[in-house]
């Protein structure tokens, strides 16, 4: 007993000397540099869902706006400027090129738009539920695992195999090579990587992957299979008459006559000694001897076989060596398969899940997301456009809508060319435009508050003010919704303004607190630590820092920071063990944060 307690003070200092060896040495080791983001690539500053742009469709109050369209021919003008006129005076007339077929066009145009825009929405909500490439690691003793969604972090190893527990010889059991994007595979590579398979196969199955410049420890953004197969040719010293098994000799050996009935003759050792077939040790006078006839048959291009796949060359076993003395590798074919989906190890699995990377699926919801706002725009458009178009195939007579005063009248080729209206009809109105405003930035619009209005079929810019903000959010609330509730408000613009009656407009805030705008950050980016959210920050001396953020409510896809960060910073992505305080950065770009 006192032996063993002997032992514990021995094993105590031990380990403090290697705690503290260990505290000693493990700052001092270089930390991976690790690639940053500008936050104005991430994210979106009075763009997205709550931020100081809206839109709304135009509708008017005592003021009609008349503009030549390019399928009206003005016949006749009725009025002057400065008249006044009462509800129904006819104003000017035309005639038209449109038809009945082309209105129908328009309509059908317009209900496809909306399937388009359905589909688009549907695409949206599936990749918000897909889930990007996972490794899990397992629970075996090996301490070697191969993960097959990034490259190795050895640099070293580019243009390597690098997995270590596969064959090569089947699709489900391929080589995984990190490949560099300027390598070229010729055949010196080909045959590295017969000689990487098990065995000695014919066939072997290759998984080439790529990362973005060719970074150590990056996601793979390109994953091609290839099956390689050599390919013989047959030379031109054998026999080309595979029928005639039993001719014994050249015709310079004829001369023995005793030599084609003796099967078990043993002067053929001694034919090196006559000139003509000095190397000629396995004669085809041996009766037994099949092989050389049937090489014939050996194909020129094999065909791929299902798995199992040919693991050897069948000459291998019995008179192989005689039979491969007669072959020569002429090259080798190339054809695609496509990757195990869940490559396993002993201690872990990779989870392909959807197949994309975070990054992938980030870049996915993005471009979906333009896809879905600029297809609402197209129907808005569109839908302005068939009204205008049903009304003006219907009668060839432009009326006045109230009593009011006739503007200036423009000629209606001028007017046409440099998109102004041909005449305006005014009784001491306006136009108004309803927007709608995010719950998290409807404390930034007030009555009386200033709005540069854009009109979004001829670009006029005009200025408005808000009249009134509703009480209570709207049902549509539209896209980029998410979570958040939206709420009406409604800006009036005076009778100067070239608008048009149910054409859509922009809306944006002239106020100090909308010029500063609500930074909103993909979700992604931001991680959490208890009730508060932070990133990691590139610093002044380009290392990475810890900072925390004053966050608002996320829409499921991105979320609002107040304080913490502005756009001028740069974030590290994606997370990893390589993102510590202290790490040395370098900036990244769009191809490597996407993939493209």
């Amino acid at each position: 007993m006192k032996k063993n307690k002997l032992w514990i003070p021995i094993v105590a200092a031990v380990l403090a000397l290697s705690v503290a060896a260990g505290a000693f040495l493990i700052p001092r080791l270089p930390k991976k540099e690790v690639p940053v983001y500008a936050v104005s690539m991430v994210g979106y500053t009075d763009f997205y869902s709550g931020s100081a742009e809206s839109y709304g469709m135009v509708t008017t109050d005592k003021v009609q706006t008349l503009y030549v369209t390019a399928t009206q021919t003005i016949t006749e003008i009725k009025v002057y400027p400065g008249q006044e006129v009462k509800k129904g005076d006819v104003l000017y007339t035309y005639d038209t090129t449109l038809s009945d077929l082309a209105v129908e066009r328009k309509d059908l145009a317009n209900q496809q738009l909306e399937m388009e825009l359905k589909t688009a929405q549907a695409e949206l909500k599936a990749l918000q539920k897909m889930k990007p490439i996972v490794y899990k690691p397992g629970s075996g003793s090996s301490s070697t695992k191969t993960d097959y969604t990034k490259s190795p972090t050895d640099p070293n190893m580019i243009n390597q195999v690098y997995s270590t527990k596969t064959s090569g010889t089947s699709k489900s059991n391929p080589l995984y090579v990190w490949l560099e994007t300027t390598k070229q595979v010729d055949e010196t590579f080909i045959e590295y990587l017969f000689g990487q398979a098990s065995g000695n196969p014919n066939r072997i199955y290759v998984v080439f992957q790529m990362t973005s410049g060719n970074k150590a420890g990056a996601e793979f953004n390109v994953q091609t299979g290839i099956c390689f197969t050599k390919t013989y040719e047959t030379p031109p010293t054998e026999p080309t008459d595979p029928s005639q098994p039993t001719v014994p000799s050249t015709p310079e050996e004829s001369t023995e006559p005793s030599q084609p009935t003796q099967p078990s003759q043993p002067s053929v050792p001694s034919q090196p000694t006559e000139p003509e077939v000095p190397t000629e040790p396995s004669q085809p006078t041996q009766p037994t001897e099949p092989k050389e006839p049937s090489q014939p048959s050996e194909p020129e291009n094999p065909v791929e076989p299902e798995e199992p796949e040919a693991p050897a060359e069948p000459e291998s076993a019995g008179g192989a060596s005689a039979s491969s003395s007669t072959k020569k590798l002429a090259g080798y074919t190339m054809t695609f398969f496509t990757p195990p989906s869940a490559p396993k190890e002993d201690n872990g699995t990779v989870q392909w899940n959807d197949g994309y990377t975070s990054a992938e699926l980030t870049a996915m919801k993005q471009e979906k997301q333009a896809e879905i706002k600029q297809l609402q725009f197209d129907i808005k458009m569109g839908k302005a456009e068939l009204k205008i178009m049903q009304k003006e195939a219907a009668n060839g007579n432009v009326v006045a809508e109230f009593d009011g005063t006739v503007s200036e009248i423009l000629e209606p080729a001028e007017a046409y060319v440099n998109n102004l209206p041909l005449m305006k009809v005014t009784g001491g109105g306006g136009y108004y435009v309803e927007g709608t405003v995010s719950e998290l930035a409807l404390s930034t619009v007030t009555l009386g508050q200033s709005v540069t209005v854009t009109s979004w079929d001829t670009g006029a810019v005009c200025t408005g003010q808000v009249v009134e903000i509703g009480q209570y959010p709207v049902e549509n609330q539209g896209y980029g919704s998410g979570n958040a509730s939206y709420y009406p408000y409604r800006v009036f613009i005076d009778e100067s303004a070239d608008l048009q009656e149910g054409f859509y407009v922009s809306l944006v805030y002239q106020t100090a607190e909308a010029a500063a705008g609500t930074l909103y950050l993909q979700d992604a980016f931001i991680r959490s630590e208890g009730n508060r959210s932070y990133v990691f920050v590139r610093g002044a001396e380009g290392l990475l820092e810890k900072r925390y953020l004053e966050c608002g409510v996320s829409d499921g896809y991105m979320t609002a920071v107040y304080a913490g960060i502005t756009e001028e910073d740069f974030l590290a992505f994606p997370y990893g063990k390589e993102i510590v305080e202290g790490a040395p950065t370098y900036e990244g770009t769009d191809q490597d944060l996407y993939g493209y």
